[in-house]
């Protein structure tokens, strides 16, 4: 099993969903680490996706009580930020995909909010609906999910 955060925040992502401007037809969601040699248009247009989920790199930042000895903190929570990119498409609005996967992200992270060893939580004070240049044109929102891990008391 890895040890990388990302990997589990993959699996939990992997179940979200929305649909085309129709609200029948399923779109396709394709999920990435960043940092990878692929660029949006190819992903887009090549690949075929209709939203790209874009997992960072995690950062660990201290929480909780310090230790008496050493004055270590007791746990280090893995701060994991992620963008979600959409394109205007035939049939496919670009903002109404990102608020129905924003939707599908806040009901997914509220199911699996707490697993055996971390609490997620979810951070919403983030630009969402954001203009990217560069892509006909390319939306974007932006999200950051903190994994606490729980401690026995």
């Amino acid at each position: 099993m890895s040890n990388d955060p990302r990997a589990r925040l993959k699996d939990i992502l992997s179940i979200v969903s929305a649909t085309a401007d129709n609200d029948t037809t399923p779109i396709t969601i394709l999920i990435i680490y960043e940092g990878g040699p692929e660029t949006f248009r190819h992903l887009f247009y090549t690949v075929g996706a209709d939203a790209v989920i874009a997992l960072e790199r995690h950062i660990e930042q201290e929480s909780g009580d310090r230790r008496r000895l050493q004055d270590k903190p007791i746990r280090y929570d893995a701060v994991i930020g992620f963008s979600v990119n959409a394109v205007d498409k035939t049939g496919i609005t670009a903002t109404k995909i990102l608020n129905k996967i924003r939707l599908s992200i806040i009901n997914r992270i509220e199911v699996d909010a707490q697993d055996a060893d971390y609490t997620w939580i979810l951070q919403r004070d983030e630009p969402q609906n954001t203009r990217k240049g560069g892509l006909d044109p390319l939306w974007e929102d932006h999200y950051k999910i903190i994994q606490r891990p729980l401690i026995d008391t």
